[in-house]
């Protein structure tokens, strides 16, 4: 079976074809562009893949829209490939298998403003994968996939990851867009670092990776032995990625300024309906200025939002770190906190104790980011399978140790206090150990 662009499998034999980075045509088939011609879909042409990366990486404003066409792109050739892999064809069932170009494509259609840095950290806003379901189960939505003989349910439930595990046909499609060699991970790492200008994300061999695939005897999606070296380089590349562009200290300041802003929001009368506007059209500019003009009562959350748009950004005075001996005290001091909440909380203590000026210090306490599932390696000639970790030395280091990699505490502060703070040295140390002893102490006995 094929799954090229212009496969009948979507019922149109020339498929329309749109060019994106790096040199990349996509082939779109009419039945898969009246889904992109949506509003819903459309409305990711607002919305930048990497938030405010752009302020630290003047590249970084390519969109979802974009990256959800390379994912799409990717996924069929990934279905190409696999459908060559008997073991592929034997336990994929055809629903499954027809709903996953459309898994590909709207992936992240529930995606709003800064979706992937206030989700988790703003109470009163959804996932993005949640928001990605009851969009394909809109009705304009729904006609428009069953058109394609596509069930919209078993979208839904592969975008979110809420599907019976024990169903083999589901789990084995689940990873092709959510394990460490999905289709995701394989395009925005590769999107991301070329519009930032790294080149960290770009020097794996994607086509040895994708001519390896496979399915494990359990049925899982899998690698042949020549792909190993690719996937090591991912793995690697993901943790660079993480410390020197998503998680860079600039970026998480307009992060965590951003986060703190949207928490004292939801106290404000515009809130309701706000939310609505961010969930349902609002872009990335639109979604700032909309917030600043509901905040703008109160100076301090206000000038949050001011220093967002001008990028007049929060100093970076502590970064506490497991790896690092000199704040060794301090990090063990801060262990048990994590979460939005226990960083609100720490940070208004701090401020408390240091009688500064509401909002002039922001905790960010980085969420550690787990790894996702290990890999399965086929050595052909000794037919055996093998989890990457247990013949890889870098994949078992990373896995070993990526929690604490990628947990690290920051103490931000406003560039008008940011001298005076820091010419308290480690007094500043002795203060937040203080402070996180208590607010540990009020979370705890609750």
């Amino acid at each position: 079976m094929s799954f090229s662009g212009n496969d009948s499998l979507y019922g149109i034999s020339k498929p329309i074809t749109v060019r994106i980075p790096p040199l990349q045509n996509v082939d779109i088939t009419e039945g898969i562009w009246r889904i992109i011609d949506t509003p819903q879909f459309q409305k990711l042409r607002k919305i930048k893949q990497l938030s405010l990366t752009h302020l630290v990486y003047p590249g970084a404003n390519h969109t979802r829209f974009e990256h959800s066409l390379g994912v799409f792109s990717l996924m069929m050739r990934y279905l190409n490939h696999l459908s060559l892999d008997e073991r592929f064809c034997k336990i994929i069932r055809d629903e499954h298998l027809r709903a996953l170009p459309f898994v590909a494509l709207l992936h992240d259609i529930g995606h709003y403003p800064f979706g992937h840095l206030v989700e988790r950290e703003v109470s009163d806003l959804p996932s993005h994968e949640i928001r990605s379901q009851e969009i394909v189960q809109n009705l304009d939505i729904v006609e428009l996939i069953r058109d394609q003989m596509v069930d919209p349910v078993i979208v839904g439930q592969l975008i979110t990851g809420d599907f019976d595990q024990t169903n083999k046909s589901m789990r084995l499609a689940g990873d092709l867009i959510d394990s460490s060699i999905d289709v995701d991970k394989m395009d925005y790492l590769e999107r991301d670092s070329l519009h930032c200008g790294v080149p960290y994300g770009r020097s794996y061999d994607k086509e040895r990776l994708i001519s390896s695939l496979t399915v494990s005897p359990n049925g899982r999606l899998a690698l042949s032995a020549k792909g190993k070296s690719s996937v090591e380089y991912i793995i690697f590349s993901r943790y660079i990625m993480l410390t020197d562009v998503y998680w860079h200290h600039t970026v998480r300041s307009a992060a965590i300024m951003l986060i703190r802003a949207m928490q004292e929001a939801i106290h404000f009368p515009g809130w309701s309906g706000y939310r609505k506007r961010l969930l349902e059209g609002l872009g990335d500019e639109e979604a700032l200025n909309a917030l600043a003009k509901i905040v703008e009562s109160n100076s301090s959350v206000f000038e949050l939002l001011r220093g967002l748009r001008n990028r007049d950004l929060y100093k970076r005075i502590r970064t506490y770190s497991p790896f690092d001996p000199d704040s060794s005290e301090v990090f063990s001091a801060l262990k048990g906190l994590s979460g939005p909440h226990s960083a609100r909380v720490l940070s208004m203590e701090l401020i408390k104790r240091l009688n500064m000026a509401p909002l002039s210090v922001l905790v960010d306490i980085v969420p550690s980011k787990a790894m996702t599932q290990d890999v399965t390696v086929f050595f052909e000639k000794r037919n055996k399978y093998r989890k990457l970790s247990e013949i890889s030395p870098i994949a078992k280091s990373l896995a070993d140790t990526w929690q604490s990699l990628t947990g690290v505490v920051r103490v931000f502060c406003h560039p008008l206090h940011a001298g005076k703070m820091r010419q308290m040295g480690s007094e500043i140390d002795r203060q937040i150990i203080e402070s996180a002893n208590v607010v540990k102490s009020e979370l705890f006995s609750k």
